[in-house]
Formats: structure tokens, C-alpha cells, sequence
């Protein structure tokens, strides 16, 4: 009986941990979408006639990166946002049902941490690329420091790099909470793999336990 109850303990542990690391993947993924989406913004308001973001130079910066963080931002949260509500809403309750909360642990931590991972590569490839094209991180950090002009002391920021500091922090703290993300998914469905096991060994230990009062 001391076994069974542990048994369940674990099991709920496991559980409990899934939430918590959800909960925590969505905290970080969606300051993923809001930092990079405001750097993005700034960007797509600006580069028609901020000179410093190149205008006149087709192709010379790779927005792609930054669009990409958004957007698998956006997936981790939707993904994980679904498992906490099926987790915590009262009338839907799969914590309740072993099987199916580590089967939707298992395939919400597993399909984000691709995602995760796959952006994070693409990002790093991106901002290693020997071709000259630089990526809104790279080029706002590059000028973070640099001013427009001494006898320009009142331009605007529209046509001043005033704001590259801020977008390179931006963007650095974007790609790091998204590798921040992986971490948490990785850790995520291996609670869920502990949920399965746990799950799992119940039924063959409970039938062991029976063969030897039997006996």
C-alpha cells in the first residue's frame, strides 16, 4: 500500500511539474514575441526612410530572424497555453486522467522544443552568414553606439540610430529567452516521459504485488 501511494505521488509530482514548467515556458515565450515584435515594428516603421536602416540598399538587412522569434513565440505560447487551461480548468480536468495529460504533455513539450530549437538555429546561422547581409541584431548592435551627427543634435529618432541600443538589447534578450524556452521544453517532456513511466509501471507492479499476497 506504502508503494501505491508513492506510485501516485510521483506521478502527481510529475504533473505538477509539467504545469509549472508550461506555465513558465508561456511567461518567456511571450516576452519572446513582445521584445521582438516591438523591435520588428520599429523596423518596418522606419527602414522606408531612416537611413540608417539602408533604404537604398535592397537586401541589405534580414528581417527573418526577428520574424521568426515571433512567431515561434507565438506557437509556445498558444501550445502551452492550451495544456495549462486543459490542465487547471475545472470542467475539463485531464489531470485527472494520467494517460491522456502525459500524452498532451508529451506532444505539446515535444512539438515546442522543436520549434524552439529549430528557431534558435536559424537565428545563429543567420548571424553567422559570411555573405554581408546582416540581421537586425547584428546591425543594431554594430551602431548601437554610434550618434548621427554632431550638428544634428535635435534629430529625430526616425532619422537618427537613437533607438539601436535599445533594439540590440532587444533583440539579444529575444533570441536568449528563446533558447531559455528550449531548455524549459526539454525539461518539460521529460516530465512528461516520467509521467508515462510512472504511468506505465503501475499496473506491473500492482500485478506483482498481487502474485505475492497470492503466494
Amino acid at each position: 500500500m506504502n508503494r501505491s501511494l508513492g506510485q501516485r505521488s510521483a506521478n502527481e509530482y510529475f504533473r505538477a511539474v509539467s504545469v509549472a514548467l508550461a506555465v513558465l515556458s508561456t511567461v518567456v515565450a511571450a516576452a519572446v514575441m513582445g521584445t521582438t515584435a516591438h523591435v520588428f515594428n520599429v523596423y518596418r516603421m522606419q527602414h522606408e526612410k531612416n537611413p540608417w536602416w539602408l533604404p537604398y540598399i535592397p537586401g541589405a538587412l534580414n528581417s527573418s530572424g526577428t520574424k521568426v522569434l515571433i512567431g515561434t513565440g507565438a506557437a509556445v505560447v498558444f501550445l502551452n497555453l492550451i495544456f495549462v487551461v486543459a490542465s487547471l480548468a475545472p470542467k475539463i480536468n485531464i489531470a485527472a486522467r494520467s494517460t491522456l495529460h502525459a500524452t498532451l504533455a508529451a506532444a505539446v513539450a515535444l512539438i515546442s522544443a522543436m520549434l524552439a530549437a529549430a528557431a534558435v538555429a536559424y537565428v545563429v546561422m543567420l548571424n553567422k552568414r559570411l555573405d554581408h547581409q546582416e540581421t537586425l541584431e547584428t546591425w543594431t548592435c554594430r551602431f548601437q553606439t554610434d550618434v548621427a551627427g554632431p550638428n544634428l543634435p535635435n534629430l529625430s529618432n526616425t532619422y537618427s540610430n537613437r533607438e539601436f541600443d535599445r533594439l540590440c538589447k532587444e533583440s539579444r534578450f529575444g533570441f536568449g529567452a528563446m533558447v531559455a524556452v528550449l531548455c524549459f521544453q526539454t525539461f518539460f517532456l521529460l516530465s512528461a516521459v516520467g509521467q508515462w513511466v510512472t504511468r506505465w509501471s503501475e499496473p506491473t507492479r500492482r500485478t506483482k504485488e498481487s502474485d505475492s499476497f497470492s503466494i
